[in-house]
């Protein structure tokens, strides 16, 4: 039983809501779960009604009976996509309906105006930034009408004149639906909240990494490179600055979509062929830095080796053609007071070396390797 229920509010809260995103997803079930709260709790009333003087209540059961339509509405514009006057139906159905309706036939002593508050609160889950008139006018009413109805409408000049007992015992049923529906209204408003603190956190984190990625070939970037000597200042190892040869020719003579999988195909074959701990990021156009950690020179001139043969050996394809290319490394020793700076203009002046010397080759800062 209690599996079917479970599966039947599921339902429910995902009236309408089948290929939505967040937040707007949010907002729909949200109202979905409300509307399904106060179906509940109108048909027990209605129970509660029938089963004491039928005719004298029939104003009261009339009333429910209204909301239960209004209610049934908000549900089918969901379904059908219409979220904007699902919301709308399932507040103005409190606020202009039910509550009123019920307050003026019994008086206010039945604390049934103290769902007015209730809908205030749902304001702030339904309706987003860019609806903020709406939420304000509904605030703005509940809260008006709330007021309204308890200094207007005594049960002294109720048409519908309960017992003492059976007013007291509506007050305090209504007190505790009150409590549980605000209750249920603060969980969710709070549930929101961390959806939304988790949504920013993962724009957060997605812009920054936009923000230090390379687009082209999902390597870290410049940015990203100069971030990370200069967060790991105890930084000691090999920095080393590899160049595609002949790029710009070949760039040229076969257009710049090659050029493009040409950059890719070598960014994939050098982040595959490091070791964990090693990093390798675009610097810019046909440049790429190589940052290796407590490494050696002799052991990062074996490790660019390898990095150097995969390139050269590897086959490229690029509009039906087969490629070969060929890279030259420049590298320096990150030892000592050197600076990252001081170390990539050394690295730099080595893959100058190499590209005199005649390229697809690896020279270290004082000489050929």
């Amino acid at each position: 039983m209690k599996n079917k229920l479970s599966a039947l509010w599921q339902r429910g809260s995902l009236i309408g809501a089948d290929g939505l995103l967040s937040p707007v997803l949010e907002r729909v079930v949200v109202v979905n779960q409300f509307v399904l709260i106060a179906l509940v709790l109108t048909v027990s009333y209605q129970l509660l009604y029938l089963g004491t003087a039928f005719w004298q209540m029939m104003p009261i059961i009339l009333v429910h009976a209204v909301s239960v339509l209004v209610y049934a509405g908000a549900l089918l514009c969901n379904a059908r996509g219409h979220y904007l006057a699902g919301t709308v139906l399932t507040l103005c159905c409190p606020l202009f309906i039910q509550i009123p309706g019920i307050t003026f036939l019994i008086g206010s002593a039945s604390f049934m105006h103290l769902f007015l508050l209730t809908s205030g609160v749902l304001c702030f889950l339904v309706f987003s930034d860019a609806q903020r008139l709406w939420r304000y006018f509904f605030l703005m009413t509940s809260v008006l009408i709330y007021f309204l109805l308890d200094a207007n409408f005594p049960s002294e000049l109720a048409s519908i004149r309960l017992p003492p007992e059976q007013l007291k015992m509506m007050s305090i049923l209504n007190t505790i639906g009150f409590i549980f529906l605000l209750y249920i209204l603060s969980k969710l408003f709070h549930g929101q909240l961390i959806t939304q603190a988790e949504r920013i956190e993962q724009q957060s984190l997605a812009l920054g990494l936009l923000a230090n990625t390379d687009s082209l070939t999902q390597l870290p970037n410049r940015r990203r490179i100069i971030s990370d000597t200069q967060e790991s200042s105890l930084f000691t190892g090999v920095v080393a600055i590899a160049d595609i040869d002949l790029f710009k020719a070949f760039n040229d003579k076969y257009g710049h979509a090659c050029g493009d999988d040409i950059l890719r195909a070598v960014a994939n074959v050098m982040q595959s062929s490091l070791r964990s701990g090693d990093k390798v990021g675009r610097w810019g156009g046909e440049e790429f830095v190589f940052l290796l950690s407590n490494t050696t020179m002799s052991e990062a001139a074996h490790l660019l080796e390898r990095v150097r043969q995969r390139v050269a050996e590897s086959d490229i394809e690029c509009d039906g053609e087969i490629y070969r290319i060929t890279i030259s490394i420049g590298m320096a020793e990150m030892a000592g007071r050197r600076g990252f700076e001081q170390v990539l203009k050394m690295a730099d002046q080595a893959l100058y070396r190499g590209k005199q010397q005649g390229r697809n080759r690896i020279v270290a800062e004082s000489a050929e390797v």
